[in-house]
């Protein structure tokens, strides 16, 4: 190497490592240029901004002053009310959310719509949550909720509002969380979703939320799904055959085809329109409600792993458990039951029945409540 071409590579103080490329090499500079943006970007991502007592990231840090500034808190304030927010499932199927951090990023957060108001729009980019909730009880008809956060896991919309009117809505824009895994959406009346940005969807809740359908062929790797307390006629499952947990109590659904769900493990029905219920492709079944029906018959003889089971306000005149041996807990009340034959479950440990049905062979410790 000639002694030109040496020095030229030699890093000389104060010039700067931009100043020792010579504009005849290009490659050479575009290189050099290519090393000092990702040494400013490795710098700035372990930058830490103080408010308070937290240190964040750029991008957590600039979030939160924008929020703060859009709510005319400080952002002092508003990272001490975050902290102390709490949102809880009570009989939902989320896990609780609440402020949480990991080296500098916002990973869990729970806004309170009554406290702080609408979320302000933007979302900076680069934010690192993977579980969001939002809760409360809002008076505003409308209501938009558009995260865009390419991280999001779970988020949690469960929020009570203005009802009995399809001018009322709460809308949930996906298109910018679409790694979403899991989506409760509880409360408040949605009069349709858009599920086709989250195809990665795993559980869907989406209870009391005035929909008549539900288009699951978006969602194919559905594990859980539910879905009480709509307005719901038909529910095709055969995209999801995967799922394991059907809760869809508190519809209208005259018949549901469970052929394809083979993998169920959890099935609820309660205050349905059913007539008749087939369970001979749910072979894995250990929970089954389906109470407050129209059936005449329930064969249970599909299910012989069977260990809760509620089949109480139908039309029922006979209840056959010789193939169910490992049922602890059967309610079966305001039925058209006269006997009821209870060898074939020793297990059986919990009992709710008309006082007039005439118990056989029942296990010595059985509690029976009467209705």
């Amino acid at each position: 190497m000639t002694e030109d071409k040496t020095n030229s590579l030699i890093h000389r103080p104060g010039s700067g490592l931009t100043g020792s490329v010579r504009g005849s090499n290009p490659i050479l500079k575009r290189m050099t240029q290519d090393v000092l943006a990702r040494a400013q970007d490795n710098q700035m991502s372990h930058a830490r901004f103080r408010i308070g007592d937290y240190l964040l990231r750029q991008p957590d840090y600039r979030q939160i002053v924008y929020w703060a500034d859009e709510l005319n808190m400080t952002p002092e304030a508003l990272l001490a009310v975050l902290a102390e927010t709490l949102l809880e499932p009570d009989d939902c199927n989320f896990e609780p959310v609440s402020f949480s951090m990991a080296d500098g990023a916002i990973v869990s957060l729970a806004w309170d719509l009554e406290r702080l108001g609408n979320i302000p729009a933007d979302w900076e980019p680069g934010l690192l949550i993977r579980t969001l909730g939002f809760f409360g009880e809002v008076s505003d008809a409308h209501i938009l909720i558009r995260p865009i956060l390419s991280k999001l896991k779970a988020l949690i919309c469960y929020v009570v509002g203005p009802f009995f009117s399809e001018e009322s809505n709460l809308l949930v824009d996906l298109s910018g969380v679409t790694g979403l895994i899991e989506l409760h959406c509880i409360g408040h009346p949605i009069i349709k979703i858009d599920l086709s940005p989250v195809s990665e969807l795993t559980k869907l809740e989406c209870s009391v939320n005035y929909h008549n359908e539900i288009d699951l062929s978006l969602v194919p790797k559905l594990k859980e799904l539910v879905c009480m307390y709509n307005e719901l006629t038909d529910l095709d499952l055969s995209s999801v055959q995967g799922l394991i947990k059907l809760q869809c109590a508190g519809n209208h659904l005259k018949n549901l085809n469970l052929s394809t769900l083979t993998e169920l493990r959890e099935l609820d029905l309660w205050n349905n329109q059913l007539t008749k219920l087939d369970l001979s492709n749910v072979s894995g079944l250990t929970e089954l409600c389906c109470g407050v029906n129209s059936l005449t018959q329930l064969d249970l003889s599909p299910v012989p792993g069977l260990v809760w089971l509620c089949c109480k306000e139908n039309q029922l005149t006979e209840l056959d458990l010789s193939l169910t041996p490992r049922l602890t807990k059967l309610y079966c009340g305001r039925n058209k039951l006269t006997q009821l034959d209870l060898s074939p479950v020793p297990a059986l440990v919990e009992l709710g029945c008309d006082k007039d049905v005439l118990l056989l062979n029942a296990p010595h410790n059985l509690l029976v409540s009467h209705w």
